[in-house]
């Protein structure tokens, strides 16, 4: 790209960025979070609806917070894998619970992260809109639409907010034009703060926070090279972003000590993982199950595709250049990481989205004659560009809302709730293998009232226990300490629910055997939830 190209670019989004006052613009693009969050709520309310069974995780993270406000401390009490970061995200929800049930705190912690996916959608559109009125809406359509980021955004998991920290991150990082030529202002040192608080933050909800921190560092670094001052943008950006970390780990460090930095970051450097395929991680990526009958091919050039479109886009506005680093140094992670599932995949949605959208409309306003991605001439190649894009998104959106389409299973399974509770009714300290079966039936509550002891992620104590073992021999059934803690955590109680797959749980015929001895009445509901209780219930 000539140096003119640049001048008249950067003066092209100059321009674009008045979109941003746009009524119009503003207006469909709440129009768009109003269709997020539909896409996000509609699936599971017709499912197995809001207080349905969705998964292991967001019971983790909700029980988390819930056992915090009355006075259970994690990592000093009970065991979680993550930084407390999303402990403070759900704190206000779970404070609901002393006005109402924790079923109904976990609804509304589960409607909030939808609405939540609802404000990223905007914000992507805001970000997008200073390359113009299709940029910010071709990339806010994406995000509402595609099932990666919706996925994560129906429940209690910890991408949603770091998505939402990101935007606001790379928003600040969007530089203004100063002068009628368009030439960036520089980047000044409290901007570059805040970008750097705002990471910082993400770093504080899981650690891959870090991979970010680092691609927006070197990024920061080029776009300093340009301007006068070089240092103190830079050291603003690491210092806010260290001390939002500490900031936001001193508290559960005063209460847990070094037993908190054991278990955020070597437990979680040293998990394993499954060799899962890079075609499997690509499905994942595009928003496919595993179980997907497409074929490995039209997986691959799907992928190639939106790399490509990406490319040219960046080529043509230098204003996509950094959401395309980023992404690419999010997708080079995700591909190499030992532990990866699905849900990790919605962690790049935002940059992806972005990035995609705007490139979509950039390559149309290219095909179209105009160098500017803002007001793009209905001319038949711009056209069938933008027809082939709304065909996309239809069909992402019918993905995204039947679940049936794509091979997804239900967003949200029915849970007997009442079932499970009246069965464990008599138990003083029950326990199970899942926090969400404890919140959506109260005996979480009993639990912390009654002074038990607290699992809220029993799986996940493997992370830290049986530290000699590696690699393969790694696995929960050659954990001797593993299935100890196991025996004693449900063998002791005076009744064990059990609702997740036996290779999840990963119990020994020993422990089982164990537990068995001393829980011997077994009930089950349904086809997937069984119940142990002592002799005489």
């Amino acid at each position: 790209m000539t140096d003119a190209d640049e001048v008249a670019g950067a003066a092209a989004e100059s321009r674009a960025r008045s979109i941003v006052h746009d009524r119009p613009l503003l207006l469909s693009l709440l129009g768009l979070a109003v269709v997020a969050f539909l896409a996000r709520l509609l699936p599971v309310v017709l499912t197995g609806g809001l207080r349905g069974y969705i998964d292991y995780d967001d019971g983790v993270y909700m029980g988390t917070a819930l056992a915090l406000l009355r006075g259970t401390i994690v990592y000093r009490d009970f065991y979680m894998l993550h930084p407390p970061g999303i402990v403070y995200v759900l704190s206000p929800f779970a404070a609901l619970s002393f006005v109402v049930s924790d079923a109904a705190a976990f609804m509304a912690a589960r409607v909030g992260f939808m609405l939540l996916g609802a404000v990223n959608t905007v914000l992507v559109g805001l970000l997008a809109s200073r390359l113009g009125r299709w940029s910010a809406l071709a990339s806010a359509a994406l995000y509402a639409v595609w099932i990666v980021p919706i996925y994560t955004e129906r429940s209690t998991w910890l991408v949603g907010p770091q998505n939402t920290l990101l935007l606001l991150a790379l928003l600040a990082m969007a530089r203004r034009s100063r002068g009628s030529d368009g030439t960036p202002a520089p980047l000044g040192w409290r901007r570059a703060a805040l970008v750097g608080a705002l990471i910082g933050a993400c770093g504080a909800i899981q650690i891959w926070g870090a991979v970010t921190a680092a691609a927006v560092f070197v990024w920061l670094v080029v776009e300093v090279s340009r301007q006068r001052d070089r240092l103190r943008p830079l050291i603003a950006y690491v210092v806010a972003g260290i001390a939002a970390l500490v900031l936001l780990l001193l508290p559960f460090f005063l209460a847990a000590g070094t037993k908190m930095i054991r278990i955020i970051i070597f437990d979680q450097l040293g998990r394993g993982g499954d060799r899962i395929p890079i075609g499997a991680r690509l499905r994942a990526i595009e928003g496919l199950p595993a179980s997907s009958h497409v074929p490995d091919a039209i997986v691959g050039a799907v992928f190639v595709a939106a790399v490509m479109v990406v490319v040219i886009g960046a080529w043509r506005r230098p204003a996509i250049r950094p959401w395309a680093w980023i992404l690419a140094a999010q997708l080079a992670f995700l591909f190499v990481t030992p532990s990866f599932f699905r849900h990790y995949s919605a962690w790049l949605a935002a940059t992806a989205t972005v990035a995609i959208g705007s490139s979509v409309a950039t390559i149309a306003g290219w095909v179209a004659g105009r160098r500017g991605a803002g007001e793009v001439p209905l001319r038949p190649a711009s056209g069938v560009i933008g027809g082939g894009y709304a065909i996309a998104l239809a069909g992402l959106l019918a993905i995204s809302t039947i679940p049936g389409t794509a091979g997804f299973h239900r967003p949200s399974d029915p849970f007997p709730s009442r079932q499970v509770a009246r069965a464990l009714a008599t138990a003083r300290c029950p326990t199970a293998d899942s926090a969400t079966m404890l919140i959506l039936t109260g005996l979480l509550r009993r639990m912390l009232d009654n002074g038990c002891p607290v699992l809220v992620s029993p799986t996940g104590v493997s992370y830290d226990s049986d530290p000699t073992l590696r690699g393969p021999g790694r696995s929960r059934k050659n954990q001797v300490e593993y299935q100890a803690i196991m025996a004693r955590y449900y063998g002791e109680s005076d009744g064990a629910a059990f609702i997740r797959k036996e290779s999840s749980n990963g119990l020994t015929d020993q422990t089982w055997a164990t537990i068995r001895s001393h829980l011997p009445v077994e009930l089950r509901i349904g086809n997937k939830i069984t119940i142990y209780l002592p002799a005489g219930s």
